[in-house]
């Protein structure tokens, strides 16, 4: 009954093509068994040295070099005693079988590292089989480091790679934990409510470390919107390619217990992470003009319903999850795109003199996305300041001069020309 079960592909090869099976069996556990002495250990030394003096790297090693001491030290002090022929037999024969069978059920569903459908969790192939690589280490470890000093140095040296690499990962974390409150705090300034039954469509998939799945179920909390007894959820995330277009057949997804079967009209694509952004973009389908589109984003944005949008709502945020919103520039840029959608040409007008007068310019690195200007620039035009207006849009041309049709054309379409 899970509909979301892994297929033992391998079982099927078994009986459909027996040779060409076990050549991919065997393809699979070279590479899998290979890789915690090649792949891995490269993996450990990836670290940036231009920012080996930083606080956080600084930090880092500091910890990593206690622990490594504590380890030196410990190991030193240990009883003289050596392990037996009797034990490292011992350990052999459970560390050596150990690694294939922790593998085993990801070579079952003919997968390998390198090859992996979710190469950013590849690493879950290894879980299983972690321990057992840990004890045939140690005993590689014992072999080539008979004397006491030199095995506690070596595995001294060997706690202090790995508490390095895993301080690393957790800073990994802790910076995508910030980068998607952020995110989550834009889209909620742009979007206070969303219609259930509304598709968020991204050109890639938003967060690749999470993926649609759990995207999808944040956005459900972030609205505080219930899951429906049936499984049907009221929002998913999706990332569109050429064949989701070209069959535009709506949007299914079957995840575990959760369903979402809404029809093609019912979706509102953004751009997250764009390289001419600084903030989330909500597109709607006056933003084909954006000269910084893909020709396939257009196809998309075109039919990008607005509409969808709730503009009154008001949702209880856990901030405990979320975080506070940042008061900085895509603050002002998301209340200006929602004031802009709702036709609140005075607050608009008030909000872009606010900014300036914070000193946020086209020129200021923290608000270079000339795109993001352009709710400002029409609601000085709409309040009566089109001098205003003009100056700032020549800006904005100024700091990208890809966006003088853009401004040209949307301030032509303002005066009637």
């Amino acid at each position: 009954p899970n509909v979301n079960a892994e297929m033992p592909y391998l079982m099927y090869m078994l009986r459909d093509d027996f040779f060409g099976a076990v050549r991919s069996l065997i393809r699979n556990m070279s590479i899998d068994l290979a890789y915690p002495a090649t792949g891995f250990i490269s993996r450990l030394m990836d670290f940036e040295l231009q920012h080996i003096l930083s606080f956080h790297e600084l930090k880092t090693a500091a910890v990593s070099l206690l622990l490594a001491a504590c380890a030196f030290f410990g190991l030193y002090q240990r009883s003289r005693d050596k392990t037996g022929g009797k034990d490292t037999l011992q350990v052999l024969l459970l560390g050596i079988p150990g690694i294939p069978l922790g593998i085993l059920p990801f070579w079952i569903l003919n997968e390998n590292i390198l090859f992996t459908d979710d190469p950013i969790h590849a690493d879950r192939i290894f879980l299983a089989a972690a321990p057992f690589i840990c004890l045939i280490f140690a005993v590689i470890l014992s072999v080539f480091f008979t004397d006491r000093k030199r095995y506690a140095a070596a595995a001294a040296i060997v706690v202090f790679i790995f508490v390095h690499s895993q301080l690393d990962s957790s800073q990994f974390g802790a910076v995508s934990t910030i980068r998607q409150q952020a995110f989550y705090n834009q889209l909620l300034e742009r979007m206070p409510g969303i219609e259930s039954g509304t598709a968020i469509v991204d050109d890639t998939i938003m967060f690749p470390e999470q993926g649609n799945f759990a995207t999808a179920s944040a956005l459900n909390l972030l609205y505080g919107n219930p899951i429906m007894e049936n499984g049907n959820v009221p929002i998913w995330a999706f990332s569109y390619d050429k064949r989701l277009y070209q069959d535009h057949g709506g949007f299914h997804v079957q995840n575990r217990i959760y369903r979402f079967n809404q029809p093609p009209a019912n979706y509102i694509y953004i751009e997250h992470d764009n390289q001419f952004s600084n903030c989330v973009w909500v597109l709607g389908p006056e933003d084909t003009d954006n000269p910084h589109v893909s020709d396939l984003q257009r196809t998309w944005i075109e039919h990008s319903d607005l509409s969808r949008i709730r503009p009154d709502a008001r949702p209880e945020v856990n901030r405990e999850l979320f975080g506070d919103p940042a008061d900085g520039w895509c603050k002002y840029y998301e209340q200006a795109a929602l004031l802009r959608q709702t036709e609140q040409w005075e607050a608009l007008g008030d909000l872009a003199h606010e900014v300036l007068d914070l000193g946020f310019s086209p020129f200021d690195n923290r608000s270079n996305a000339s795109f993001e200007w352009w709710p400002f620039v029409e609601g000085l035009y709409r309040a009566g300041e089109t001098d205003a207006a003009y100056q700032l849009a020549d800006e904005a041309v100024r700091a990208d001069e890809a966006y003088d049709a853009f401004f040209e054309g949307r301030l032509n379409k303002l005066g009637g020309r």
